[in-house]
């Protein structure tokens, strides 16, 4: 490399910071050597100069990673908007049918190989019912408490921890974290809900879909010192190999209508 006998300015000197330490070590023998043949002033201005374009080299080095740190930050915040309904928290319809779609790719994969068992999964179709009265009697504000409310009591039943229903905003995301990594609960329309359980069939999930309906037939919202009532009906989809996204919705659906019809001729379905 060429040595520069002008050691006054800073920013003639190269941006280290995207230097190898060999390179930089050559520089500085370079530079060292041309300072030889100048007076003291100048070996000193040197010097000077030198640290001043390491430190300029490190701020620059520095600001690069402040800017790749807020660059992922915002990534992820893209990310969690497009995947999370932000009135719930939970993830919405579009994160779920492609967890869904990867899943059946798995299964169809593993089915084309022949393997022993087979890997199954559950959706199950949620739709409230008695929200409607909720929305026309106290407004908007209370179906939002409302659907909050049946949020967090889903999740809650899924990770089997304890009503704590005077703490929800405070516990919530602990609960989400404490989802098995393959369960999934959405928002996947205005008063409708879905859970998917990877890797379970109906004999292994009898016992949490029998929570699941109980916790559906006890839900409440206080709302402007108000209590409503009100409960959902479920139909569960088995998820196999072979089936479209799609499919597995469709067959949630029809099943989850099957059994609100069958509960309003029981009296347990409220008219919505």
């Amino acid at each position: 490399m060429n040595a520069r006998t002008n050691f006054t300015d800073a920013s003639e000197y190269p941006d280290f910071s995207s230097l190898s330490e060999p390179d930089i070590e050559e520089i500085v023998a370079s530079y060292a050597a041309a300072c030889t043949v100048a007076n003291p002033e100048q070996r000193k201005q040197f010097f000077r100069t030198m640290m001043t374009a390491i430190i300029r080299s490190e701020r620059m080095r520095v600001i690069s990673d402040e800017a790749a740190a807020i660059a992922k930050k915002r990534a992820e915040q893209e990310e969690q908007r497009a995947n999370v309904d932000p009135l719930t928290g939970l993830y919405n319809k579009a994160f779920l049918e492609n967890a869904i779609g990867r899943f059946l790719e798995l299964t169809t994969a593993a089915n084309l190989s022949k393997r022993k068992k087979q890997t199954t999964g559950l959706l199950l179709y949620i739709d409230l019912d008695s929200f409607k009265p909720i929305n026309d009697q106290a407004g908007h504000a209370a179906g939002d408490a409302a659907l909050q409310s049946a949020s967090f009591s889903l999740v809650a039943r899924i990770t089997e921890r304890p009503d704590m229903s005077d703490k929800e905003d405070e516990v919530l995301e602990q609960l989400r974290e404490s989802l098995r990594e393959t369960d999934i609960v959405a928002r996947v329309g205005g008063d409708e809900f879905a859970i998917f359980l990877a890797g379970t069939d109906l004999k292994d999930a009898h016992v949490v879909i029998g929570k699941i309906q109980d916790t559906l037939d006890n839900l409440s919202v206080i709302h402007n010192a108000r209590t409503f009532k009100f409960g959902g009906s479920m139909g569960i989809a088995e998820i196999r190999a072979g089936m479209s996204v799609k499919e597995v919705f469709d067959a949630a659906d029809k099943n989850m209508f099957e059994n609100k019809e069958r509960r309003k001729g029981q009296g347990q379905a409220p008219v919505r």
